[in-house]
């Protein structure tokens, strides 16, 4: 290699270099400065947080009564309990079973007003409340549940 090839690849990689430590200089030094910045703060105490108007609550959760045998044989899990069975009213399914079948499951269920989807779900032990959805077509029609309404629990 003769000498002259061998400084221009010498500068060349030189002005590789510099160009890299360009690019990166501007977050090395704003990381310094981060660092400075927390090490500044060390000897700093925590101030009171300022004063906060106090939150309004607007409903308060509503009471349900409920049979305190059923309430405690309530499954823990959707693992451990029967499809599609009356669990008993919770605080989102307050409604009422239409149809049942010969077996004790639910087919049908009347919509009380509060009522959810994940509320329905817990309280008929459904896969998921993407079965009530889509049981009733409400991913067509737009709109949730509606009191009075009579819905499917089951897809068949």
């Amino acid at each position: 290699m003769s000498r002259a090839l061998k400084i221009t690849t010498g500068a060349a990689a030189g002005l590789v270099v510099a160009g890299l430590i360009a690019i990166a200089a501007p977050a090395v030094v704003g990381t310094v400065s981060v660092v400075t910045e927390a090490g500044n703060n060390l000897g700093r105490t925590l101030e009171s947080p300022p004063e906060t108007d106090p939150v309004t609550v607007l409903d308060a959760p509503r009471e349900v009564e409920r049979n305190s045998d059923d309430w405690l044989n309530r499954p823990k899990s959707h693992l451990s309990c029967s499809r599609y069975a009356d669990y008993g009213v919770n605080d989102y399914a307050e409604g009422e079973p239409v149809d049942v079948l010969g077996d004790g499951t639910v087919k049908t269920y009347r919509v009380a007003e509060g009522d959810t989807t994940i509320g329905i779900m817990e309280r008929f032990c459904t896969p998921s409340s993407a079965t009530i959805f889509y049981a009733n077509d409400m991913h067509l029609r737009g709109y949730g549940l509606t009191p009075g309404e009579v819905i499917n629990i089951r897809q068949y």
